[in-house]
């Protein structure tokens, strides 16, 4: 549970410090597919895959 919390966290801060430069539409759009974000969470042995 709290490598899930974690990685939200990131996610989350990444999203928060792209957003205002980019736009969040854009901000969204370079994180990929949810899938693809997730399997290489999971690659990084960053543990489960966010749900």
């Amino acid at each position: 549970m709290r490598e899930r919390r974690s990685i939200l966290r990131d996610i989350r801060d990444n999203i928060k410090a792209d957003a205002p430069a980019r736009g969040i539409d854009t901000a969204l759009d370079s994180l990929g597919s949810p899938r693809a974000l997730a399997r290489s969470f999971a690659e990084d042995g960053r543990g489960n895959r966010p749900s």
